[in-house]
């Protein structure tokens, strides 16, 4: 079996297990099957054992043996590959079968992502659509509202390329990456079409957000402020403050790159802006680059532990990430003439949808 991941990283899966293909389709991320590839970044072979012990250890989840940097999932069963090679020549995992797959699935994209840096295509924590101009991009911190303005946009006749992340080339191509989108609760009610594809247990969850969040803005009393904080964190922790839309409710583009056209970075609007967000205003390449590298913060933890254990074989591609990125984002605004705005969020969202339509 063959994956192909944004049109440029390749995927072999051989030997895979019965729940292999159960899990492609239940996946946050949808990789495309290919009936073939000349060139594949990475080999993911399923055997029962992997066949050499773990030589240093390196906290109950990371070891080492000769080049191999190990991860163990929650049940010791591990996934051994040499991270010195990923995105600079083909890799090898070697992938124990009953290893977890959603543990798999993060590992994967991470890969991914450094895969597709080495061959200049930068993944940018941002949210995609296309329209008759082509494709824009929405980008900014984590909860200000990108899913929100992207699903506006498409539930207005737009097409959806992507939510959460982005993947943009050095040529300024935006190339689809297909996910359930992720929306939280209390967002649900600023527009009807989100609640028609809401289960009757989520519609609850929507209802009760919403009425919390209510109570805690129109309340001054302290102690009740932080009773309903602690219910909404608690909400937040059981994973019921968010809730994922499934990728067949919505119009999607086809799977091919689409000329970036414009890109609108959200920011909140602050009476006591700080020295870095005036910075960020006038400099959107490092706004980008910055909301992305804290995105990316479980893919770093990773690679400290690796060179901890490898002090000697650094991925280059990691040593060099924000200045790849940077010359990606460079090159591919330039070329595509992209305008780059910065959205001072002061107004409703379908304010900023207007905004962005003119």
């Amino acid at each position: 079996m063959y994956l192909s991941f944004a049109s440029h990283c390749h995927i072999k899966i051989d030997n895979q297990p019965i729940e292999w293909n159960a899990f492609l389709k239940s996946s946050y991320w949808h990789y495309h099957s290919v009936e073939t590839a000349q060139y594949t970044d990475l080999n993911v072979e399923f055997i029962s054992k992997i066949p050499f012990p773990t030589q240093k250890i390196l906290h109950p989840k990371y070891g080492s043996y000769g080049h191999n940097f190990i991860i163990y999932d929650h049940k010791k069963r591990r996934v051994a590959f040499d991270f010195s090679n990923v995105g600079i020549k083909p890799t090898k995992l070697l992938v124990e079968e009953k290893f977890d797959l959603g543990t798999l699935e993060k590992l994967l994209f991470d890969l991914v992502k450094i895969v597709l840096l080495g061959k200049q295509v930068a993944c940018i924590h941002a949210s995609s659509f296309l329209t008759s101009e082509g494709a824009k991009m929405i980008a900014g911190w984590e909860g200000i509202g990108k899913s929100s303005i992207m699903l506006k946009k498409v539930y207005n006749g737009d097409y959806f390329l992507s939510d959460d992340r982005s993947f943009i080339t050095i040529d300024g191509l935006v190339f689809p990456i297909y996910s359930d989108v992720k929306q939280y609760s209390g967002e649900f009610t600023s527009f009807k079409e989100l609640l028609k594809h809401s289960s009757f247990k989520e519609r609850l969850i929507i209802k009760l957000n919403s009425y919390l969040h209510k109570i805690r803005d129109n309340n001054d009393s302290p102690k009740l402020h932080f009773g309903i904080q602690k219910i909404l964190n608690l909400l937040r922790r059981l994973h019921l403050y968010k809730i994922h839309i499934p990728l067949e409710k919505i119009s999607i583009g086809k799977n091919e790159g689409f000329k970036l056209k414009d890109v609108f970075v959200l920011q909140q609007v602050s009476h006591k802006e700080t020295d870095k967000e005036k910075i960020e205003t006038k400099d959107i390449i490092t706004s980008l680059i910055n909301t992305t590298k804290f995105d990316d913060t479980g893919m770093f933890k990773l690679y400290q532990s690796y060179k901890y254990l490898f002090p000697n074989h650094p991925n280059e591609i990691l040593e060099t990430y924000e200045i790849k990125i940077r010359d990606v984002l460079n090159g591919g605004f330039s070329k595509a003439n992209v305008s780059l705005n910065t959205v001072l969020l002061n107004a409703s969202i379908s304010d900023t949808v207007k905004y962005i339509n003119a």
